[in-house]
């Protein structure tokens, strides 16, 4: 007897319920790969094939820039699409933008899929990127349509053990999962399968729900990245956001302002008084919040140790800054700027100060992620390994232990059990 069926669900098309009562760690869901690719700068650190990390001595190389960790994968990845493609990828000048996407799509094509099992799916406008795999797959355009459709809807991020996003995969059976910020199920990525797992115990009945996007952004952020997909969430985590105000900016009154740029004006939440632009009160609040806008950006395009340098200190010039503009309760928020300045200093080798800033996240991590969710588990890796470094052994155990319990959701295959592991035995 299957654990679910999928029906409809109000207001989000199909849905995925379960048949009776599961608990925490349950399989509920077990999804093979159809298709998926790397994004263009991983293809010399993954294997092209099973997406496991490469180690330079032994990864074997493909003339078109994909790298094999076996012979085994490299002559199945051949069979399986790259016999056709390979060729075509050397001939290129460059390399198009989104060709993971592109690639993707090639392959999705060439499998047999009963592709109207799929949702319906909205109409996507932009199908530039069919110009580029008709060169590899030369059938009809409305069936390349249709597949370029449901990888727009449907597709879902390939990750490293880390919970880094290396590429882009689809899966089938998991894309009927319908999204939530507050899930009650995970999805867990292993090569090319994916398990999807409870987080808590769900009653028979109850609708399942995985998250799409990175839970720890703002609800702005979250909001902008599901319109990828033509919908807004509804739950618990979003509502209550809705009723917060992002930037907490204060009137003279003490209120709280919200500031509308289109109309450019800002109104005070308890005394209704209004700023219009040329106010004072108004474009010191518009340059507070293009300051802190600034510092996400920055964020974004970390990558040299002198940019984690020059963030780590223009975090520590703006701390009045942030803690001005975002709201105390606002947790999430505050937990990404306290999360970039300990990996940044991590990255920097400064473990005492990444230990200090740990002290903080700690509490953080806690809150925001259950305790099976494996983004929270990798974060707590991290802090056991800074307070260890800076010589907190309880800290360490404490951190330690987290982790042990979090990866209890995993199969003994994964690579972070295996990290894990080999590290407990290496400190021993």
């Amino acid at each position: 007897m299957s654990l679910y069926n999928v029906k409809e669900s109000t207001g989000k098309g199909r849905g995925v319920f379960l048949n009776t009562d599961i608990t925490e760690k349950t399989e509920v869901v077990h999804s093979k790969l159809i298709g998926g690719c790397l994004n263009y700068v991983e293809w010399k650190f993954y294997c092209e094939y099973c997406f496991k990390e490469l180690k330079e001595n032994s990864k074997i190389s493909c003339g078109c820039g994909f790298n094999y960790c076996s012979m085994e994968c490299q002559k199945k990845a051949y069979d399986e699409y790259h016999k056709n493609e390979c060729s075509i990828i050397k001939s290129l000048r460059e390399i198009p933008d989104g060709i993971g996407e592109i690639l993707l799509l090639y392959r999705c094509s060439i499998k047999t899929v009963k592709w109207e099992d799929y949702c319906s799916l909205p109409n996507i406008n932009n199908y530039k990127a069919v110009e580029y795999c008709v060169l590899l797959f030369k059938s009809n355009s409305s069936l390349l349509k249709t597949i370029w459709e449901v990888i727009q809807a449907n597709s879902f991020c390939l990750t490293n053990g880390e919970e880094q996003v290396i590429g882009i995969g689809l899966f089938d059976y998991a894309s009927f999962i319908n999204h939530s910020c507050c899930p009650n199920c995970v999805p867990l990525q292993n090569k090319r399968e994916m398990s999807i797992k409870s987080l808590t115990s769900i009653k028979s009945g109850e609708e399942i729900f995985i998250s799409y996007i990175d839970i720890t952004e703002s609800f702005e952020r979250r909001e902008k990245e599901l319109r990828k997909w033509h919908f807004s969430c509804g739950c618990s985590l979003c509502e209550e956001d809705k009723k917060r105000y992002r930037y907490h900016l204060l009137c003279e009154c003490g209120g709280s302002l919200f500031v509308d740029e289109i109309g450019q004006f800002a109104k005070c939440k308890t005394c209704k008084k209004v700023f219009e632009e040329g106010d004072d009160k108004y474009e010191d609040a518009l340059y507070q919040i293009n300051e802190y806008r600034n510092l996400e950006n920055d964020i974004d395009k970390l990558s040299t140790n002198k940019q984690y340098e020059q963030v780590i200190e223009k975090l520590n010039e703006n701390v009045s800054v942030i803690t001005s503009l975002i709201d105390e309760k606002d947790v999430r928020e505050h937990y990404k700027f306290n999360s970039i300045m300990f990996h940044s200093f991590i990255q920097l080798k400064k473990y005492n100060e990444a230990a200090q800033v740990g002290k903080k996240l700690m509490k953080m991590v806690d809150t925001i992620f259950p305790l099976l969710y494996i983004t929270g588990v990798v974060e707590h890796f991290h802090l056991a390994k800074v307070f260890r470094m800076s010589g907190d052994e309880n800290l360490f155990q404490e951190e330690i232990e987290k982790v042990r319990l979090g990866i209890s959701i995993l199969d003994d295959s994964h690579c972070l059990v295996k990290e894990f592991n080999e590290y407990v035995i290496a400190i021993k």
